[in-house]
């Protein structure tokens, strides 16, 4: 009973109130720990979706590492994607909103990671390509991370230090824990 007066109620919204939004994770409410959805699930979706009830996704992820996830369903809202820093279109396969990091925070971030003698992979979106640039992997977390990225569709890795005419949106570091929460503590008191 509360299951057809949820799914009539949300069918309803499409006539009656255009100012709801809803946003929910993508990891913790749809997808599995096999990174995947149900049939049920995309069935309810498409269906969602065919209907135009204002559904937005978001992540901590890039479009690419969850773009197979969505095969068969006709995502029509933009996904909000890499913690906040953009959105993206499936229907166009465009990125908009692109939130990007300041100059001066931007070298603070690199002094950092040079002083912990740590690796990043930083991501820019530049003519809606997202490229991540990085420097020798050295550890087999960034190697993995690496090996299977950089065969996606619209990825592009760059071996070398993001020029200052582009501007970063997202910094990926992998390493040991102990070097992260040394890392994650110094920047809390800067």
């Amino acid at each position: 009973m509360i299951s057809l007066l949820v799914n009539n109620y949300l069918f309803s919204l499409k006539r009656c109130n255009k100012d709801i939004l809803f946003v929910t994770s993508l990891e913790n409410n749809f997808v599995s720990k096999d990174d995947e959805l149900s049939a049920f699930t995309k069935y309810k979706l498409n269906e969602l979706f065919d209907n135009e009830i204002p559904l937005v996704f978001a992540t901590t992820r890039t479009p690419m590492s969850f773009e197979y996830i969505f095969n068969n369903i006709n995502i029509n809202y933009p996904m909000i994607t890499m913690n906040g820093a953009a959105k993206y279109r499936f229907d166009k396969k465009r990125y908009s909103d692109i939130d990007h990091i300041e100059l001066e925070t931007r070298l603070e971030i690199d002094k950092a990671i040079k002083d912990f003698n740590m690796n990043a992979f930083v991501y820019t979106v530049n003519d809606h390509v997202l490229h991540a640039y990085h420097n020798v992997l050295v550890n087999e977390g960034e190697k993995l991370f690496y090996k299977h990225r950089k065969h996606q569709n619209a990825y592009s890795f760059v071996r070398g230090v993001l020029p200052l005419d582009l501007f970063p949106s997202l910094y990926i570091l992998i390493d040991t824990k102990e070097k992260i929460d040394v890392s994650i503590n110094y920047v809390s008191k800067t």
